[in-house]
């Protein structure tokens, strides 16, 4: 009788398996995060109203002016048909949100 040599099976994973699936899980999250919105922040009136007339100036192809009050102050902005946004004042208002933002107050005299 000839004896057969024992028959190992293969029992776990290998590194490569490992470093695939983990691959695969990185791939994924990353997407994900990218997909996902930073954060759901409800915009205000002044944004609705800078959305809104640059939203108009783009349609009409004509420049939309709105007022809006801003930390107590009225703040004049034009929307330009190219989707620019000018303010009167020092305030920076942000490109694609349309958040304005005013520069920290540094206590000189106007």
């Amino acid at each position: 009788m000839t004896r057969r040599p024992m028959e190992f099976r293969r029992t776990g994973t290998t590194l490569l398996e490992l470093i695939v699936v983990i691959s695969a899980i990185a791939i994924i999250a990353s997407v994900s995060a990218l997909v996902m919105p930073r954060k759901l922040v409800p915009p205000d009136d002044t944004t609705h109203r800078i959305t809104n007339g640059r939203a108009e100036a783009l349609r009409t192809g004509r420049p939309v002016r709105v007022t809006v009050r801003l930390h107590g102050a009225y703040v004049a902005a034009t929307m330009l048909p190219d989707g620019m946004v000018l303010v009167d004042t020092s305030a920076h208002v942000a490109r694609l949100t349309g958040h304005i933002r005013m520069p920290p107050d540094t206590g000189a005299a106007r």
